[in-house]
């Protein structure tokens, strides 16, 4: 094997179910890893899913310091200077891969009775994919693979950086709380059931893919890029309904926004108030373009399948909801292995926001197990799909090529203001056509002075699979964009596989870095010792300080700050973060403290061992070893209102540090939030707090005067959450923060 290389899983079997609420069972679970849950401005709001995020996000941060503490313990770190090359991945095989399983025959998967796509006809393709590092035991299972990139669900790219899908290719669904052997459903609030952490079923996004064997775009150049959040559909019922209506998948829809933009062409959606040709309204036999990946072999009773490698298109017709709905029959979905028939019919399970199409002639043409989320296509002439529009969504059937039963999919067109209306508000770059209003620009005058900002990441071993995007805050227009294997040739890294980029930005505003990683391994600390640091020439020391390539989230990092004018070091509102080690604590155990904006799912602070790390720099100075104190640039009620969570991780077990927050400078009289040294039966700890309403802020020379009762809002203008702990505690900690300040005074 080549020194650097490793063998991946590329065209291989992984896909979501999709099952009709009365023939579904032995659903297949997505086996990924736990990961953020990204909030769709309304949808799948649960602050308890966050938190839980946040628990997972610091338990895995922990456990790469531990490693990276052994490894230079035993003293691994390489030599970037006497081997500046790019790493291929570990070791690679971009092969077909027989993943061998169950596969219900309900699922939507590929084209059955298709042919190969034309190269470059439906260059607005995109494959999802599972993309990440596989352990040891995955490895094994999987011929020594070391990487899994596998197709999951098909999608089309609308806008440059907005993908639409099927809603259940998004998390996999849970036993429902109300139904006894449900395979998904409704919890009993009548919300689809997604778990306490909903675990997703994809993270990446093949832009233009065409041969997924060896990531052709057929005359295209593929986009390998990550997804930054899903937004689903509101009225979504998941595979059995919500609430009391038992209906399956209706609404399956989901839109998947991307980090940075793809070059590739977009597709054009029906918008059924349109006149023109080419958006009437279907007709009965009218002939449509299903495209796809997947089994092209619909024989009863199979028990493995294997992913087509190259797109296949299949011609089916369109048939009217009150003639689908009159399907029935026999068939033997219920059991891979029982050929026993059992009879259904589509009665009563075909809504308005559905449609159906099948094969027709000798050779039966359809969607099949893993198909789920591609497009239904009304073709153009234009060879290159300029023309195309999108009619519907692959969703769901009873089963793959059934002459009974036509397959189902979402219709565009009774989705079409839906869709628009968040893709405005997503896409940085909305297509023309949905008449988007214009975005406000953030806070500021656009005369602002402008100022140099310089990035610097050193890489780990495989550079290629590191990207950034940088992003004004909190409008997230894009500003600059480094997507996967940007940094692959040599000419783009120094002798220690590093880069710097100085861009120029407009100052007094709040900007947000994110890292990207594409197999969710990060790029610190086993494979290279990586890292990242932005610097501003306004400000003395880096605006974010040198941070070990150690991701937050599985894919992601998004590291927020904020760019001061010249001669103006002032942020307009921040907190100060005082970190004191517990009596006799081990410096080097303490290993992370971290600022969250919970709105913005962005870290405004994130040190890792900050007391090893010490240097004179502005969180520093002035500080003594055992204490620390970070003055932290905030977002405000300006900006709407602004929950953020303080994570705090300390491994020292006998005494564990104590913090303090203030709202502006580190004096009693802001203090809104203090946490003694005891974390109950853990060594980590979150507490938040909300800013909703503007109110005077202390300075060590303001003089201390009464407040005046405001009568047009009489709240509070910190609220303190607890997650973890009780009101009382927090009162007895504050008394205890306040009592030891005097007494240290």
């Amino acid at each position: 094997m080549t020194p650097g290389t490793r063998k991946r899983i590329f065209a291989g079997l992984f896909v979501a179910s999709s099952c009709h609420h009365t023939t579904c069972s032995d659903r297949v679970s997505a086996v990924v890893d736990n990961s953020s849950l990204h909030n769709a401005e309304g949808t799948l709001e649960d602050a308890s899913w966050h938190d839980v995020k946040n628990r997972q996000s610091m338990e895995s941060v922990a456990s790469a310091v531990r490693s990276s503490m052994e490894a230079a313990n035993i003293d691994t770190r390489k030599d970037h200077a006497t081997h500046n090359f790019e790493r291929k991945r570990r070791k690679s095989n971009r092969r077909q891969q027989q993943h061998q399983r169950k596969v219900q025959k309900s699922e939507r998967e590929l084209i059955v009775g298709g042919k190969l796509a034309p190269p470059g006809r439906f260059p607005y393709l995109v494959s999802l994919q599972l993309e990440k590092v596989l352990d040891e035991a995955g490895s094994a299972e999987n011929d020594g693979a070391e990487v899994s990139d596998v197709h999951t669900c098909g999608g089309t790219l609308i806008a440059m950086d907005v993908v639409l899908t099927a809603g259940h290719c998004g998390y996999d669904e849970l036993p429902s709380a109300q139904m006894a052997n449900a395979q998904g459903s409704v919890n009993t609030d009548g919300h689809v059931n997604f778990g306490e952490m909903p675990s997703q079923i994809f993270y990446g996004a093949d832009v233009g893919a065409y041969n997924l064997s060896n990531n052709d775009g057929g005359g295209y150049t593929v986009d390998n890029m990550l997804f930054e959040k899903l937004v689903l559909h509101p009225d979504y019922t998941g595979y059995h309904g919500k609430g009391n209506n038992r209906m399956s998948l209706q609404h399956d829809v989901m839109l998947v926004k991307l980090y940075g933009a793809s070059n590739q062409p977009v597709v054009r959606l029906h918008d059924p108030n349109l006149r023109y040709a080419a958006h009437h309204e279907p007709f009965e036999g009218e002939d449509l373009v299903v495209v796809g990946w997947g089994d092209t072999d619909p024989a009863s009773g199979e028990e493995s399948t294997s992913l087509a490698s190259v797109l296949q298109a299949a011609t089916v017709k369109y048939v009217p909801n009150h003639i689908c709905e009159k399907s029935k029959g026999y068939s033997d979905i219920q059991s891979t292995t029982n050929k026993a028939e059992d009879y259904f019919e589509y009665d009563g399970t075909i809504s308005k926001d559905m449609m159906c199409a099948r094969g027709s002639g000798d050779i039966v043409q359809d969607a099949c197990q893993g198909d789920s989320g591609g497009g239904l296509i009304r073709p153009g002439l234009d060879m290159n799909g300029a023309d195309d529009v999108q009619m519907g969504i692959v969703s769901w059937g009873l089963q793959c090529g059934d002459e009974d039963f036509p397959g189902v999919y979402s219709r565009v067109g009774e989705h079409y203001g839906w869709i628009a209306e968040k893709v405005c508000k997503l896409s940085d770059s909305p297509p023309s056509y949905l008449n988007c209003p214009m975005k406000p620009y953030p806070p500021g005058s656009p005369y602002d002075a402008m100022v140099d900002l310089t990035i610097t990441i050193r890489f780990d071993d495989y550079r290629s699979e590191t990207g950034w995007i940088l992003e004004s805050m909190p409008d997230f227009r894009n500003v600059m964009f480094r997507g996967f294997g940007y940094y692959k040739p040599e000419s783009t890294v120094d002798d220690d596989n590093a880069m710097s980029e100085t861009i120029s930005v407009q100052s007094g505003r709040f900007y947000m870095l994110s890292i990207l990683d594409e197999f969710a391994d990060g790029f610190c600390c086993q494979v290279g010792e990586g890292f990242f640091r932005v610097e501003s020439a306004t400000d003395e020391y880096p605006v974010v300080e040198t941070t070990p390539g150690i991701l937050w989230s599985p894919h992601a990092l998004r590291r927020a700050f904020y760019v001061s004018p010249t001669g103006n070091t002032n942020p307009p509102s921040y907190v100060t973060i005082v970190i004191t080690l517990g009596m006799g604590a081990d410096p080097s155990k303490f290993l992370l403290v971290a600022l969250e904006n919970v709105m913005h799912e962005a870290l405004m602070l994130y040190e890792i061992r900050p007391f090893v790390t010490v240097t004179d720099s502005r969180t520093g100075a002035g500080t003594m070893v055992h204490s620390r104190s970070f003055k932290v640039p905030v977002l405000t009620a300006d900006f709407n209102r602004q929950r953020y969570n303080v994570m705090v991780y300390d491994d020292n077990e006998a005494s564990q540090a104590s913090f303090e927050v203030y709202r502006g400078a580190a004096v009693p009289e802001n203090l809104i939030l203090a946490q003694s040294g005891s974390y109950g039966d853990k060594n980590n700890i979150s507490r938040s707090f909300v800013m909703f309403k503007k109110d005077s802020i202390k300075t060590p020379t303001d003089p201390i005067v009464p407040d005046e009762p405001d009568e047009s809002y009489t709240d509070d203008e910190v609220t303190i959450l607890q997650s973890d702990g009780s009101v009382a505690q927090y009162l007895l900690c504050l008394l205890l923060a306040v009592s030891m300040g005097l007494f240290m005074g």
